[in-house]
């Protein structure tokens, strides 16, 4: 894990009429990653686009047929009140669909291409022919709830329009003795204000107007209006109550006008604007038209029957699930819809990775792929099967490794559930470069440790470890994706984060913000203002941790102040030289000289000169003994202003070792020395090399004699590397440019040298924070009901306690501890030597591809 594993470049050649069938079967190692030889081609000019296309299209139309399943279910349900749903069998065991998928093959007696193009057409067929079914059941549906609404109209008009009634009401004039215009229809619901202004404006007043809304009361069996859209509700992604989704309101209009008048005219158009269905209401014929309506509507209700059956018979056909005969076992695969699915993403994948080659002839293809080392002789054997299943012995591919080349290989790493989360959060900065050292190594101990330093606490510790160990015992179940997932997968991380703080919770002896005599206090307690007398003993040291006396004293916050503060420095300035190392590794690595004597030396001598040397005076100071007159003691603050102020003198303080006044100047002055070292030998040894490089270049030189067979190879060679891209662009030699970076490159690491040091005291702050907060949640909750005795107020205030404890220390505080830590791998440590402009190790994978899209469609 310190470093990725080592790559190999090999170029695959094979007949263009071989490759599906190489990459089909390559595709089930899962060892060899792909190199896009035509990136340069947009994808529609690729040869395999048109494929690729085709297999899109197909799973758009698959997830169509299952969106309108859904649907029709949702509908056909609420009409004949059954519980019908739509059970598609997910496939959880990949190798019963492999298996299943050959022998489907095989009983067709074709190849898999030609497979694809029998599941294609079958896809296209039978889309097309439900498009079909759900158009004319969409038609029936609609005609039918015309009908309805004809007869609510009908229904409606009998009522208001009652002779008897109008006359007594004096609501419009008898139809029989004055000329009316009836206009009656449906609109939605939600018009219905609208309208009724529109018909006033138009009208002057001079209308007599009716609107009724079609409520559920009104929709008896037989006579309900049916939503055949099933809308979707966005909170919880359900189809909604088709009912509730249809709201018509009834209007009638009467008017004494004739039926080609201009107010009759203005009205329909009305009723156009707001779609509204119209219907002709003869006076005298509304109880006969009534009752040939509903005839109609019993007929129609026969035929939307009919087609419901034929839909579902179709969506069975889809949700059937696929049988394998395993021994004398039968192995239900997956549903017919879901084994389709899957094998399409099949089929797409080895498409668009046969997108990456490069069509060398007519006839023949080739592509360049990385492998393991390790796994070289894998690769190469399944390549040598691929030939010997034939029978007519014709080579089917053939791998050539290639050495002369300078594009950068992937990266990878090999990982388990442990470090997983670690590798994560390293990569989510940036991917490590090919064999340069990785910092997600570091960072399983580092990383919960320094989180352990901000949220130090035995409690709030106990309390993170304990879910951390939950959160251990849980596992994720691929069929039933959670919320619970990301939280599972960074278990380990979890734990170790709570480990480490409930360490350093034992170091500053806080158990949410009240200090534990574990082992016994050196000091003694004078009185109940808690003064401190004398020690037990002159040689009494406290076995961990703090002393708990220092708690309760006065000067408690001043003692834990100074200890957090140097301990975030001296572990900043640990992990800081760390990073500074790696860089060198990296240099020696890299066959790098340059760097390492005149980058990675520089920085180590600048930064133990400088703040290591803090580090030193602040052990210095802790094993010097100022209990007798603690005024003696010095500023560790002051002695690096003077250092650097005073020429490398101790200014007025006591010197804190003997010699520090005559040390200080010579690493004042080899700090000095370093940093022109960093900035102007690099560019120079680089600008020289350059010279040399190009005077080589111009000399002639003797042209060595090569024989035939040298000759042949060198043929073969440029045979098999044409076409493919072997080398990087390099960008034009520029002294000013790489000068100006290399001042970039030096101001940042001395200035940062700073800030980064400085940076480290949020471990301190983040501790200070977390305590203090303790303190008050404990203080105002709990303490003065202890104090008190009520028991009452000891629940009470305990349940308060243990809920901001929660909402505010045990989430927000973690969050915030972690997001700083984050950042003091990211900018503090990996700054000094991650250069993290990689790439990842993808290997060609059907398994991989078909697990990710069995979960996606599951989510």
């Amino acid at each position: 894990m310190l470093r990725s594993e080592k790559m190999s470049l090999h170029c695959l050649l094979m007949p263009r009429e071989s490759a599906w069938e190489v990459l089909n079967d390559l595709g089930t190692l899962d060892k060899v990653h792909f190199v896009d030889c035509e990136e340069d081609v947009p994808q529609f000019n690729r040869p395999f686009y048109q494929q690729v296309r085709r297999c899109d299209e197909s799973l758009q139309k698959l997830l169509w047929i299952e969106n309108e399943m859904q649907k029709f279910y949702n509908f056909y349900n609420q009409v004949i009140k059954s519980n019908n749903q739509v059970n598609i069998d997910y496939c959880g065991d990949l190798a019963s669909f492999h298996e299943y998928l050959k022998k489907d093959v095989e009983s067709r007696r074709i190849n898999e291409q030609a497979y694809f193009l029998q599941i294609e057409n079958e896809i296209n067929q039978k889309h097309k022919f439900l498009e079909q079914l759900i158009h004319n059941f969409n038609s029936v549906i609609t005609y039918r709830n015309q009908l309805v609404e004809k007869k609510h109209v009908l229904t409606e008009a009998s009522r208001v329009l009652n002779v008897n009634q109008l006359n007594q009401d004096n609501q419009i004039p008898n139809p029989d003795r004055v000329s009316l215009n009836f206009l009656a229809g449906v609109i939605n619901a939600d018009d219905e204000v609208r309208f009724h202004k529109s018909a006033f404006r138009v009208s002057r007043g001079n209308i007599w107007k009716h609107f009724k809304q079609i409520d559920k009361s009104m929709q008896r069996d037989g006579y309900k209006l049916l939503n055949i859209k099933g809308q979707r509700d966005h909170d919880t992604s359900e189809l909604t109550d088709p009912y509730n989704s249809v709201q018509k309101t009834i209007f009638i209009l009467a008017y004494a006008s004739g039926q080609n008048s201009s107010l009759d005219r203005k009205l329909r158009r009305i009723c156009e604007g707001f779609h509204a269905d119209v219907f002709n209401i003869q006076y005298s014929n509304i109880s006969k038209d009534l009752k040939e309506t509903e005839e109609q509507i019993r007929n129609q209700n026969l035929t939307v029957q009919l087609s419901e059956k034929s839909i579902n018979e179709y969506f069975d056909f889809y949700q059937k699930s696929i049988k394998l005969q395993s021994g004398d076992q039968v192995v239900d695969v997956c549903s017919y819809i879901e084994y389709v699915r899957l094998f399409l993403h099949k089929e797409k994948t080895i498409q668009h990775n046969l997108n990456y080659l490069v069509q060398s002839s007519q006839t023949f293809c080739k592509g360049l792929i990385w492998v393991p080392e390790e796994d070289e002789g894998i690769v190469q054997r399944r390549v040598e099967q691929l030939t010997q299943k034939k029978s007519n012995s014709v080579q089917v591919a053939q791998l050539y490794k290639l050495s002369n080349y300078t594009i950068d290989p992937p990266t990878k790493f090999k990982s388990n559930d442990f470090t997983i989360p670690f590798q994560e959060i390293v990569n989510t900065y940036g991917i490590p470069r090919y064999r340069e050292i990785n910092p997600a190594l570091f960072a399983i101990s580092t990383f919960p440790y320094l989180f352990g330093m901000m949220f130090g606490d035995i409690g709030h510790g106990a309390l993170l470890f304990t879910i951390g160990l939950y959160l251990m015992s849980c596992k994720i179940d691929p069929k039933r994706p959670s919320a619970m997932d990301g939280l599972v997968q960074a278990r380990y991380l979890i734990t170790l984060m709570g480990l480490f703080a409930l360490y350093n919770g034992l170091i500053y002896n806080d158990f949410m913000s009240l200090p534990l005599n574990l082992f016994g206090s050196c000091y003694l307690l004078a009185d109940k203002n808690v003064v401190l007398t004398h020690k037990t003993s002159k040689q009494c040291v406290y076995p961990f941790g703090i002393d708990p006396v220092w708690g309760v004293a006065k000067n408690k916050l001043s003692v834990y102040n100074s200890l957090k503060m140097k301990t975030s420095v001296v572990f900043g300035v640990f992990q800081m030289l760390i990073g500074i190392f790696l860089k060198g590794l990296n240099a020696i690595n890299n066959i790098s000289f340059v760097d390492f004597f005149f980058e990675f030396i520089p920085q180590v001598v600048f930064m133990c000169c400088t703040f290591g040397y803090m580090v030193f005076l602040i052990f210095m100071k802790w094993m010097t003994d100022y209990s007798q007159n603690t005024s003696k003691a010095p500023s560790i603050l002051t002695y690096m202003l003077d250092l650097g102020l005073s020429g490398g003198g101790v200014g007025h303080q006591q010197e804190l070792y003997k010699g520090q006044g005559v040390d200080q100047p010579y690493l004042l002055i080899a700090a000095l020395i370093s940093v022109p070292i960093m900035l102007l030998a690099k560019p120079i040894i680089h600008q020289m090399q350059h010279n040399s490089h190009q005077q080589h270049q111009n000399a002639e030189g003797f042209v060595p004699f090569q024989d035939d067979i040298e000759e042949n190879r060198r043929q073969a060679d440029n045979f098999i590397e044409k076409g493919l891209k072997l080398h990087k662009n390099e960008k034009p030699h520029e002294f000013s440019e790489e000068f100006v970076h290399q001042v970039i490159e030096t101001i940042e690491f001395v200035l940062g040298s700073i800030s980064h040091t400085a940076s480290y005291l949020r471990l301190w702050a983040l501790s200070l924070a977390h305590s203090q907060l303790a303190e008050v949640f404990f203080e105002k909750t709990l303490k003065g009901q202890i104090e008190s005795g009520s028991t009452i107020g000891i629940l009470v205030g305990f349940i308060v306690f243990a809920m901001i404890t929660f909402a505010v220390l045990m989430c927000m505080d973690v969050m915030e501890c972690f997001l700083h830590t984050l950042r003091l791998h990211w900018v503090e440590f990996q700054s000094k030597f991650y250069k993290a402009d990689g790439y990842l190790f993808k290997p060609f994978s059907v398994n991989n591809v078909l697990s990710v899209a069995a979960v996606e469609k599951r989510y």
